[in-house]
């Protein structure tokens, strides 16, 4: 198959499940992008930026979810 006949056929398909979803009822599933907005109070923002340190906020973040999800998923120990 041609790349354009390929492409006309993913788009279909992409038609065909939301058009699914939508007779279901459903939310088509949307990828995760790894950005998200936290509101977290000024006190919290300050505490977590004084921990921080020389790192980002964002790599503490990072971090610190982390180190929430592998002691909250068992299957990650």
């Amino acid at each position: 198959e041609s790349l354009s006949e390929l492409e006309k056929e993913f788009r279909q398909s992409v038609d065909l499940y939301l058009q699914d979803c939508l007779e279901l009822g459903k939310e088509p599933n949307k990828p995760f992008k790894g950005v998200f907005n936290v509101r977290i109070g000024e006190e919290l923002h300050r505490e977590a930026t004084i921990i921080a340190g020389d790192r980002s906020l964002n790599a503490f973040v990072t971090e610190a979810i982390q180190e929430k999800i592998f002691r909250e998923k068992p299957s990650l120990r």
